[in-house]
């Protein structure tokens, strides 16, 4: 696929329908709510509830919802519930999103069913169901959750400048340095606050995935969603300035490296040893961590790679480049990895499968990163012009190869996947 085709926004917002989107936000019940039914006395009964489950799964997952407290009487063959599924929240100014789902009522004012969690990003998604049965006002069921976790299909790409949020609110929507693609989640970014941060690397977090670093030139570290904050290198006298950064398994700690190979351990990320007292034939232009979170591989620009604590050395590449290397991603296992030049070169070590290349492609922008499936059987790699390639089982979500902004085509810098988490 051609990342840097223009991504065609096809009526679609996060993926979701923007037509769909604006006219159930419009939309509500008929009649006026009620909590519950009452009793014959002046105390309310309690609340209506339904039950749900599983109670967390990937996009897909079929929800399983069913009535502890019956709809209110008379129940006859109109009667029917309806459940609206929404992600909340979604985005800064945004109207909520549903998606109505219905359910006959049997006789006796139970009613169940199951639909499959596909909203477009991860997160907490709301449930809400009301009764409404023949021309009666509908019962408002107690407030459920089922929280989606991410299954591997999205991405983030991080920008020096800032771009628009995709939203339900006045164009150009908030600023931000972020793009969110399939299953990712917007959570933020530092162009809410300064649009003079020159960022460099991007990690997503590696459990929930419900959230991401960002990380500038100068060490300073961002946090957003169910990223936390562990440190930053702005005060440690760097001599290089910061070129990228790897989180830990645990997402309770993160390392940054600088381009002479110096590398800073930040919450449970241990120090395993670093460069920056070797000379380098070239600087040093991305890390990834080891999978046991007990090591880390950084690369140089001409293809060397240096091994950390028990990352495995898979090899380097030892022939003359065209172009520089700029990106690593170890395969799954932690004993191989991929290596991305900016003409799109990738080269495979260890376990890793090459699947292809964009060598052999006009790019209209160098190649500046790479990411890995959680199968280990593909890869992204990003543009500089925000344009995506995809490789192997790696499906495509959507680009900013076409995004022009007030002040021109933005420099992309880093891309991180989405982790793959299963049915909790």
């Amino acid at each position: 696929m051609d990342g840097n085709a223009a991504l065609k926004m096809t009526g679609r917002v996060f993926g979701i329908s923007l037509a769909t989107a604006v006219a159930l936000a419009a939309s509500s019940f008929a009649g006026p709510a009620v909590a519950a039914p009452q009793s014959s006395g002046s105390v309310a009964a309690s609340p209506a509830t339904f039950t749900v489950a599983p109670p967390s799964g990937p996009m897909g997952t079929e929800i399983r919802v069913a009535s502890v407290t019956p709809c209110a009487p008379p129940v006859g063959p109109g009667g029917q519930v309806v459940v609206r599924i929404a992600q909340f929240p979604v985005v800064s100014d945004a109207v909520p999103v549903y998606q109505p789902v219905q359910f006959p009522v049997r006789p006796d004012g139970s009613w169940s069913g199951s639909f499959p969690s596909d909203v477009a990003e991860s997160g907490p998604v709301r449930l809400d169901a009301s009764c409404q049965t023949d021309g009666g006002p509908p019962v408002i069921y107690a407030q459920q959750s089922f929280r989606q976790t991410p299954s591997g299909l999205g991405y983030w790409l991080a920008t020096t400048a800032e771009i628009a949020v995709p939203c339900f609110c006045p164009p150009p929507g908030p600023p931000t340095n972020i793009a969110a693609f399939g299953d990712a989640r917007y959570s933020g970014s530092p162009a809410e606050f300064s649009t003079a941060i020159p960022l460099v690397g991007l990690a997503s977090t590696p459990i929930e995935g419900l959230g991401y670093w960002m990380v500038a030139s100068d060490g300073g570290v961002f946090a957003f969603g169910d990223a936390m904050f562990f440190g930053s290198a702005t005060a440690a006298g760097l001599r290089r300035p910061v070129v990228g950064m790897a989180a830990t398994p645990t997402g309770r700690g993160y390392w940054l490296v600088a381009s002479d190979g110096g590398v800073f351990a930040f919450g449970d990320a241990a120090f395993f040893g670093s460069l920056a007292a070797v000379p380098l034939n070239k600087p040093i232009v991305g890390m990834a961590a080891a999978p046991t979170g007990r090591g880390y591989w950084l690369v140089a620009s001409d293809g060397g790679v240096f091994a950390f604590g028990d990352a495995v050395f898979s090899g380097s590449v030892a022939t003359a480049l065209h172009r520089p290397m700029v990106g690593v991603a170890p395969t799954p296992t932690g004993r191989g990895y991929w290596l991305v030049a900016s003409d799109g070169g990738v080269f495979a070590f260890g376990d890793a499968v090459f699947s292809g290349s964009a060598a052999a492609l006009s790019l209209n922008r160098p190649i500046v990163g790479i990411a890995a499936t959680f199968t280990g059987r593909g890869y992204w790699l990003l543009g500089a012009d925000g344009g995506i390639f995809t490789f192997g089982d790696a499906t495509f979500h959507g680009s900013n190869g076409d995004y022009v902004g007030e002040r021109g085509q933005p420099d992309f810098v880093a891309l991180s996947a989405t982790p793959a988490t299963r049915p909790g």
